[in-house]
């Protein structure tokens, strides 16, 4: 059903007003429950509603302005909590924090001495925590207003819209989503790094360009899970697949090219990426490909592509 516009003449103060006294007469209905548990404040919340539109108390365009201030409510709400949830907007204030969960780390009782380097190391080199990021339709929202969402979160101003309903939902847009959430996501976990390696670096000036942390790891199911899902094919988790290595290439290779003594590491990275975008191109786009991968030029990146001095290449990049 499509979204119902209010009438322009509704006035934004009545709205709120009808908003409070319903969700009032909500709360109350809800309340009685206890006394009467086969009673059902859904129906009787519905049922007071019908009768004041029945009485001309409450018209069309009044509802359809209720829906939306409710709506545009919620929105709000939601961004306040997401704010909340991940421990504030300040982003100073959030290094802050993660500094100072590095040196908890380092010297877990402030007056005893720091651990030692193996024990730090295999704190922070062992992965604690994963997060999947998915896209179930129930939660979906239009792209524009997801990202309105998400700046209204961080406290920036945020657009307004007519409509808050998804358009058709496919399986670009879902992998898209849910890629540049894990975008976003290696961001926060390299400053989180970056804090890890600052104290390393200042308690072991000779062994902290070792040290390779991976407190977190993110993943996605979008493209791969196909429990319930008709429209995804061994062909799109293939091409999906291939996508999210090269967008991991794309990454690594604008943050080593800026380093000049990674320069070597930075050009065997642009040439796994170049493979990997020969392979995309080769992907079949159905399930019935003519002839097998191998005989449409489709072969495994070289084992030695990526192989580098670890040590070398770990160390230079560090001490950039």
């Amino acid at each position: 059903m499509p979204d119902i516009q209010a009438a322009p003449t509704t006035d934004p103060s009545a709205t709120a007003a009808l908003a409070r006294e319903l969700l009032e007469l909500t709360a109350r209905l809800g309340a009685r429950v206890d006394e009467d548990p086969f009673g059902s404040p859904v129906l009787l919340i519905s049922l007071a509603i019908t009768r004041q539109m029945d009485n001309d108390l409450i018209t069309e365009s009044d509802a359809a302005a209720l829906i939306r201030y409710l709506r545009d409510a919620a929105f709000a709400d939601r961004a306040a909590r997401m704010a909340q949830y991940v421990g504030g907007i300040d982003s100073a204030a959030n290094d802050a924090s993660l500094a100072r969960l590095a040196q908890i780390l380092l010297r877990p009782d402030p007056k005893d001495s720091p651990i030692r380097w193996a024990e730090y190391r295999a704190l922070t080199e062992r992965t604690r925590f994963a997060a999947v990021f998915t896209a179930h339709p129930t939660f979906s929202l239009p792209l524009p207003v997801n990202q309105a969402l998400a700046e209204a979160a961080c406290g920036r101003p945020a657009s307004a819209f007519d409509s808050h309903r998804p358009p058709p939902i496919t399986l670009r847009s879902e992998f898209d989503q849910a890629a540049a959430a894990i975008a976003n996501g290696r961001d926060a976990i390299d400053r989180f790094n970056t804090a890890l390696i600052s104290v390393a670096r200042d308690a072991w000036a000779d062994r902290w360009t070792e040290l390779a942390p991976r407190p977190v790891v993110l993943s996605s199911w979008v493209g791969y899970d196909t429990d319930g899902r008709t429209d995804i094919g061994w062909w799109h988790t293939f091409r999906l697949r291939l996508e999210m290595k090269r967008l991991q290439l794309l990454r690594l290779h604008a943050q080593v090219c800026a380093l000049p003594s990674a320069a070597a590491l930075a050009e065997r990275i642009a040439e796994a990426g170049a493979a990997v975008d020969r392979q995309i191109d080769l992907c079949p786009d159905h399930p019935d490909p003519p002839g097998e991968p191998r005989q449409h030029g489709l072969e495994p990146l070289d084992d030695q592509l990526l192989v580098v001095d670890e040590d070398d290449a770990h160390g230079s990049a560090l001490h950039d």
